[in-house]
């Protein structure tokens, strides 16, 4: 398996953490969060969300 097929058989959930975070990042400045603490907080998001992604991909050691 590519990378590229593992991303595309999980196309509809990285549409919608980024749909989810674009949310939250919105939200956030609109009540008042400084950028420099929200861009913490999308990069501790952003990886947490590719350990998780990566943890199957790497994980397989099958036959």
């Amino acid at each position: 398996m590519t990378v590229l097929e593992f991303l595309s058989d999980r196309l509809g959930r990285l549409v919608l953490w980024g749909s989810c975070t674009v949310l939250a990042a919105g939200i956030l400045l609109a009540t008042g969060t400084s950028p420099g603490v929200l861009i913490l907080l999308l990069a501790a998001l952003f990886l947490v969300f590719l350990a998780a992604q990566a943890q199957p991909f790497g994980g397989c050691a099958g036959p």
